[in-house]
């Protein structure tokens, strides 16, 4: 992993099309398959001007996308200012080498620049591989009930 970037707005996002198929499988893999195209509108979407999310990339030597993870900033009365991580992903090929703790901690110095001190995501409870990602990066398992309504 040789460069990390934060996008906040859809324009800045550089070669778009090569990150698309990592963000796609990713999708496959959560149970929401979507083609190319509804993955760009949905990404392009998200980063619009007055959206609070942010678009982390790792790139390697050759400038390709190798990780990427996704989340918005919210505010809860019992932590001030946080920032929930909604997707992360890391290339099968570059897993297992340490990209994914060095991708965290940037994304957490990241956040810490911009005043963001509290982060919280959720994972699969059958995804050991996220688990002991995000527990080798110091965070704490919670026992929650998810709870959710799709309003469409």
């Amino acid at each position: 992993m040789i460069r990390m970037e934060a996008y906040t707005n859809e324009a800045s996002i550089q070669d778009i099309d090569a990150l698309l198929p990592m963000v796609q499988q990713h999708m496959t893999f959560i149970g929401t398959p979507k083609s190319l195209e509804k993955t760009r509108q949905i990404l392009l979407q998200s980063l619009w001007p007055g959206h609070r999310t942010v678009l982390f990339v790792a790139y390697d030597e050759d400038s390709m996308p190798i990780a990427f993870a996704f989340g918005n900033a919210g505010f809860g009365l019992e932590v001030g200012e946080y920032f929930w991580i909604n997707e992360i992903h890391v290339e099968e090929s570059q897993r297992g080498v340490g990209h994914g703790l060095k991708f965290l901690e940037w994304i957490e110095k990241w956040l810490a620049e911009k005043n963001i001190h509290y982060i919280a995501t959720m994972t699969s409870t059958g995804n050991a591989a996220s688990q002991n990602l995000f527990r080798k990066n110091g965070f704490c398992v919670e026992k929650v009930m998810w709870m959710d309504k799709d309003l469409t």
